[in-house]
């Protein structure tokens, strides 16, 4: 009985980790046009994870500059979750980072990206004292 309920445990905090997972991608991915959205996702992961401050601080250098991203994106992506202990998981996203251009406001360019393929990020995340869940690491595997 004791087992039933640890695997029952294993695939809900599988269930809540893929939720986080999707939720992380799809707030990253809006906070590349959308204020509101890039201070969300800051509270999505800590200090700690560099994957993770890289991306939101070329967001928001790029936003503070009055400039707009235009792509870049991740796209195609999958997810796939380990469980490492009960209040850590292992997340790991696959995907492509869609073409991207940085314009200002009267439609200049001032950069362009290439599509990235393929990209994957391993993560960890842990839960919070609160029930949520937050990155705490990134590393860059392609």
């Amino acid at each position: 009985m004791a087992a039933e309920s640890d695997q029952q445990d294993s695939r809900s905090q599988q269930v809540e980790l893929a939720e986080f997972a999707e939720g992380y991608v799809e707030t990253a991915n809006a906070a590349l046009t959308d204020s509101a959205a890039l201070t969300e996702w800051r509270g999505l992961f800590a200090d700690s994870c560099g994957v993770c401050t890289n991306g939101y601080e070329t967001a928001a250098a790029i936003q503070q500059a009055g400039q707009v991203i235009v792509g870049g994106e991740l796209i195609d992506w999958t997810s796939s979750i380990r469980n490492e202990s009960g209040d850590t998981g292992t997340i790991v996203i696959s995907g492509a980072i869609a073409e991207a251009e940085v314009i200002t406001t009267d439609g200049s360019s001032v950069n362009r990206y290439p599509e990235v393929r393929p990209v994957t990020v391993v993560y960890t995340a842990q839960r919070q004292p609160d029930g949520s869940w937050k990155m705490t690491s990134g590393q860059l595997v392609q």
